[in-house]
């Protein structure tokens, strides 16, 4: 039977070989975590990224948003401006676009039949005129009969005859109605260039409308 000291002497050598596989074990895993660490420093500049790229997917996602975004707002502010065109557009043409007319002339028929008219004594015209659809509720006109001078000041003719009379006549509305016509030339009305039109006014069944007739040229004279 082996004595204590015997015994002592195992169990340190047996203690010292733990201590020795431990220190190992120790050295080894301490050898690893380096290792490993210093491989994923190595690593890291590629892993980066892979970690990085949702968030680099989230917000390439959200500059796209943006930039649709104003991408719409400028098509929008350029339809508001189209429409803004379009619309100062329509005023413009309903600016020009003539209302509608009771009487139509033609103007290439009616005329003076005198080349000079003179100051204070009769002149002589016709026009060819029609009603238009427009115009077939509006009754017999009234008015009065002017001639403007160069200077587009208007006298009132006192005395004119027509091919019925005095008075105003109701164009029909499928041929032209030949008018012919004879007035007495204001005698202070300035030599030059004169213009004779009729002011006519004609009542309808809901409104009143004033028209002037087509204008016709003429040279005025002194006596």
């Amino acid at each position: 039977m082996p004595d204590k000291k015997t015994l002592r002497e195992a169990a340190a050598g047996e203690m010292a070989v733990v201590a020795s596989l431990l220190k190992s074990t120790i050295y080894v895993a301490t050898s690893l975590v380096g290792m490993l660490g210093g491989l994923f420093w190595l690593a890291q500049p590629r892993i980066d990224p892979w970690l990085q790229l949702p968030l680099t997917v989230e917000q390439g996602l959200a500059d796209v948003d943006a930039r649709v975004d104003q991408g719409l707002s400028d098509v929008n502010a350029r339809i508001e401006v189209v429409q803004r065109n379009v619309q100062a557009v329509n005023r413009r043409v309903d600016d020009l676009t003539p209302p509608d007319m009771i009487a139509e002339y033609d103007t290439a028929r009616s005329r003076i039949l005198s080349d000079e008219c003179v100051r204070g004594e009769w002149c002589s015209g016709v026009y060819f005129v029609k009603r238009t659809q427009f115009g077939l509720p509006f009754g017999t006109p009234t008015g009065e009969a002017i001639v403007e001078n160069e200077g587009a000041v208007p006298h009132i003719v006192s005395e004119i005859e027509t091919n019925r009379g005095g008075g105003f006549i109701r164009a029909g509305d499928e041929d032209y109605d030949r008018v012919p016509f004879r007035f007495r030339v204001p005698p202070d009305v300035r030599p030059g260039v004169g213009v004779f039109y009729y002011r006519l006014v004609y009542v309808g069944p809901n409104e009143s409308r004033r028209e002037r007739s087509h204008p016709l040229v003429f040279e005025i004279v002194d006596p």
